[in-house]
């Protein structure tokens, strides 16, 4: 089974410049931590939140872990 970890960094970026270089160069050595840890695929950035697109699925139910299945009318 596969999971996915997403880090929400909200407007930490923009808080990001105020930091102290040392305190900088510590964030990014501590996302490279998480990637380089055994069983952890790094992948591409997903995008900024307002370029998000929301998805609604009609007509299932909610199963364990999430899943989605077929479910009749009411």
């Amino acid at each position: 089974m596969k999971y996915v970890m997403l880090i929400f960094r909200g407007t930490a970026l923009e808080g990001q410049a105020a930091l102290s270089e040392e305190e900088q160069k510590q964030i990014y050595a501590d996302y490279r931590a998480i990637n380089q840890t055994p069983g952890v695929t790094p992948g591409v950035p997903m995008g900024l939140p307002e370029n998000a697109t929301t998805v609604r699925v009609e007509g299932c139910t909610l199963g364990g872990l999430g899943t989605c299945t077929a479910s009749s009318p009411a």
